[in-house]
């Protein structure tokens, strides 16, 4: 898994969109993920890291789920829009830090 912020998902989509206004044809299939390769535990655990919260009793399955079969890699390939100068990547720990902020502003 490759955790991407939907923040960052709305970058893409404005900066493709400014360049279809300023006359770029941008046309084909473009791809956009976040950069840090993480499992569910991984995300819990820093999660839980980021809240004070206890992560003692998660644990990590190694099993593949039941569901749709999927690759062990599923990285998305996001080259294209690079080379075009489009594009923005938070990491994981930045997006929960910018949740968790967000939260407590809302709390008072």
């Amino acid at each position: 898994r490759y955790p991407t912020s939907v923040d960052d998902v709305a970058v893409v989509c404005r900066q493709l969109a400014e360049r279809r206004r300023d006359g770029d044809p941008v046309r084909g299939i473009y791809h956009w993920s976040g950069s840090d390769e993480m499992t569910k535990y991984d995300m819990a655990l820093e999660m839980g890291k980021l809240f004070g919260l206890p992560t003692g009793h998660v644990v990590s399955n190694k099993e593949p789920s039941k569901g749709a079969p999927r690759p062990h890699n599923s990285r998305l390939d996001t080259k294209r829009l690079e080379e075009l100068g489009i594009g923005r990547k938070t990491s994981f720990r930045d997006g929960m830090l910018g949740l968790k902020e967000n939260l407590l502003s809302k709390l008072g």
